[in-house]
């Protein structure tokens, strides 16, 4: 049996119970339904937490930290992110550093590219060309072409370099010898109005005596005719070193023409180009100008076609150059 002290107090406790009021009973009833229900909103909310899809936005939207944490954990947190953080801007940096070093060395491909293009281009007009040193000769032949060639043949006549100058005229030059203020032009207008279309190609003549114009017949209408009307000149010349000025790019055809139809004569040829300051070509970009462009390809072509055509015997570059037959064989 129980002692009867602790049976009283049972019973006492008892007592106290069931004297509770109503309302305090109902409160606690209706406490523990809320809290019942809160339970299952609850639950509720971490089955749909639980779901990968509102999983990852709800980490994307608002990040979420562990509770609770001490001083020593928030240290530790710091720390990881810390070295995360450095961890990261370092990857971006080697990131950005390979795509820098990428671009930058596409670009510098680049430019050794069109440094390479560039040089190419100007060693092909370098290869056209032909300079000798200009020096005091016997003769000096400015060929038919641009005027500027011209102007800079009468500015080393009257510098004193040579005694005797000859000027190669066409048919489409004679009325701009009008800029030259040579004297005389009138009678190079008049024997041009004599002469036949296709026969007005003109050797101008000046020396200390004047300026004289004569009628030159050629066997074709280009460099090679000009070289072989040049020949028959030069037979009665006592002329030893003869000066021939051009456009730069044109002497190098001019030479090899000449090595071809003086081959027998005892001259001396020296080929001076047209200074930079009065040519109308420029070698600098020259690929970037139409005419320029132009000209430099077709003197290409022709310099090819000189060197296959002049290297075959006599009567096939008669044949192939379409000689008149009066034309000396020797010449050819």
């Amino acid at each position: 049996m129980a002692h009867p002290k602790h049976q009283m107090r049972r019973e006492d406790q008892r007592s106290h119970t069931n004297n509770k009021p109503k309302d305090f009973l109902e409160f606690s009833q209706n406490l523990r339904q809320s809290y019942i229900a809160d339970q299952d909103v609850r639950d509720g909310r971490e089955e749909y937490r639980d779901q990968p899809v509102a999983r990852a936005c709800r980490d994307v939207a608002q990040p979420t930290q562990p509770p609770c944490l001490t001083t020593s954990d928030h240290r530790a947190n710091r720390s990881v992110a810390s070295k995360k953080s450095n961890t990261t801007n370092g990857e971006q940096f080697h990131t950005l550093w390979a795509v820098r070093m990428r671009v930058g060395g596409t670009d510098t491909k680049v430019q050794e590219t069109k440094r390479w293009w560039h040089s190419a281009l100007l060693g092909r007009y370098e290869s056209l060309t032909l300079t000798d040193q200009v020096q005091p000769v016997d003769l000096i032949v400015v060929m038919a072409g641009r005027m500027e060639r011209k102007q800079y043949g009468l500015h080393l006549l009257r510098a004193g370099l040579t005694p005797h100058l000859i000027l190669s005229v066409g048919r489409f030059e004679v009325s701009k010898m009008k800029c030259l203020e040579l004297s005389h032009f009138e009678e190079l207008l008049q024997l041009r109005d004599k002469t036949q279309p296709d026969e007005r190609h003109f050797f101008v003549d000046v020396d200390s005596s004047g300026v004289r114009s004569h009628k030159v017949k050629l066997a074709r209408w280009n460099t090679y005719g000009e070289a072989l009307a040049l020949r028959d000149c030069l037979k009665d010349d006592n002329a030893q070193r003869v000066m021939v000025v051009s456009t730069d790019i044109h002497l190098r055809r001019v030479a090899f023409t000449f090595s071809k139809v003086f081959r027998d004569m005892p001259v001396e040829f020296l080929y001076c180009p047209v200074p930079p300051m009065l040519s109308s070509v420029k070698k600098d970009r020259w690929w970037t100008r139409r005419d320029d462009r132009r000209y430099v390809l077709k003197e290409i072509m022709k310099l090819a076609g000189y060197r296959a055509i002049l290297s075959m015997p006599a009567w096939v570059a008669r044949w192939l150059m379409r000689l008149e037959t009066n034309i000396s064989p020797s010449a050819v």
